[in-house]
């Protein structure tokens, strides 16, 4: 993987961020330090998540790559695959977090909607000193902060805060501001430590251990408890051995990989979106093949897109718009390797429903699926036709991308950094 500038200076932040199709984000650390660069973002506007002091969903939009102010230090950005909402939240390496979008999960103390609460678009900074770690889906954020504590805020009617209070459509206990889950100070503050589901969260330790809390849809709890089963607090997933966790499916599709470098997944099993050659559901993790050499994760809408050490890209699950990026529109219910070598760490790869955004190994940014608001990058308007594509396509001429994560499947927009 290249890197940014050589940058050895000491930060707060650890890394991560993670989440494809579900909510996480991205943040990295290099043997050379801490990875950073440009900010840059393309899509849909509506309420302006992409922080270019824009907005709209018709004059706000953008169907290539625009850069996010001129600053060089943006370390991560989150990443909420199959959210709803439109919001957007990116970290600095001075351990600053920014929001920009719609204020009612901004965590800024501001509940509502406008004129109660004040949509921004340009990034507004959050107080306290955060990891860059953060993860969010349709009503709820989770993030941590330098000191390993982990934070939430959003709704709450499934008790998908943590904060152990009751929940139900008469005590929803919403949260305009972060609130602390717990006291420990040991949660993972790496790259693909968080990530949600539907009404859930998926949370790792430093330990190796993975927590989930909220409403079990589609099985998505991972430890086979009953559909629409609940827990208000975090509640252990079995194993001791977890490297990173993507919930971006909804509850449907949720896989982890292990320290081992195996792969394992869970959920509904919409589309075979798990990869185990059948469409049967399963409430606990099982393993996807025998292999060891899985490395970075993202799920969404109902697919999965995982790479391997070697440089290889797998997908499979739905094949809709072909976002799977094998020239069809094929479902898939075991991994189908997509030709190229492209780059292997946590969210080199990127899922909105059914859009598709991947780095290669020479630094070069494809994507691939629907494009029905520019999404894709490649400076079409879908108002003069329909640009879909079913194999990757080249975004641009440049060839130092470093990442690229897909922020809401409501608003379809993309963000990436760039050297």
């Amino acid at each position: 993987m290249k890197d940014l500038e050589n940058s050895k200076k000491e930060s707060p932040m650890l890394g991560l961020i993670g989440m494809g199709g579900g909510a996480t984000s991205l943040m990295w650390h290099h043997a050379v330090g801490l990875i950073k660069g440009q900010l840059w973002a393309w899509g849909n506007n509506t309420r302006g998540p992409l922080m270019l002091n824009i907005s709209g969903a018709g004059p706000g939009k953008r169907s290539s790559p625009v850069q996010v102010g001129t600053d060089s230090n943006w370390t991560s950005f989150v990443d909420a695959g199959n959210a709803g909402e439109y919001v957007s939240f990116a970290a600095k390496d001075d351990g600053t977090l920014w929001t920009a979008g719609d204020a009612a999960l901004g965590g800024l103390n501001q509940p509502g909607f406008p004129p109660t609460a004040v949509n921004r678009s340009s990034p507004t900074q959050l107080p306290g000193s955060w990891s860059g770690v953060i993860a969010r889906n349709a009503s709820t954020v989770i993030a941590t902060k330098a000191d390993g504590t982990l934070w939430t805020w959003g709704q709450n009617q499934s008790g998908q805060l943590g904060l152990n209070q009751a929940y139900g459509p008469g005590d929803k206990k919403t949260r305009s501001s972060p609130c602390q889950i717990g006291t420990d100070t040991n949660w993972s503050i790496s790259q693909g430590g968080l990530s949600v589901g539907q009404e859930f969260s998926f949370a790792m330790k430093q330990d190796g251990t993975l927590w989930v809390w909220g409403k079990n849809d589609n099985d998505g709890f991972g430890n086979s408890q009953p559909f629409s089963f609940a827990r208000s607090s975090p509640t252990q997933i079995p194993g001791t051995t977890w490297a990173s966790i993507n919930g971006g499916g909804g509850g449907s599709v949720n896989m982890a990989t292990k320290t081992d470098g195996s792969l394992w997944s869970w959920g509904n099993n919409a589309s075979g979106g798990l990869g185990h050659n059948n469409q049967t559901a399963y409430s606990s993790p099982k393993q996807v093949g025998t292999d060891t050499t899985w490395a970075g994760v993202t799920v969404g809408g109902s697919a999965a897109f995982v790479t391997k050490t070697d440089g290889t890209l797998w997908s499979w699950g739905s094949g809709d718009y072909g976002k799977l990026g094998h020239n069809n529109q094929t479902e898939y219910s075991s991994p189908k390797q997509i030709p190229g070598t492209w780059k292997t760490d946590h969210f080199s790869t990127a899922q909105i429903n059914s859009s598709t955004a991947a780095i290669k190994a020479d630094g070069t940014l494809w994507t691939w699926g629907q494009n029905e608001v520019g999404q894709l990058g490649l400076n079409q308007n879908a108002t003069s036709g329909t640009y879909n594509y079913s194999s990757p396509k080249q975004v641009g001429t440049n060839t130092n991308w470093l990442a690229v994560g897909g922020i809401s499947a409501v608003d379809k927009n993309f963000f990436a950094l760039r050297k």
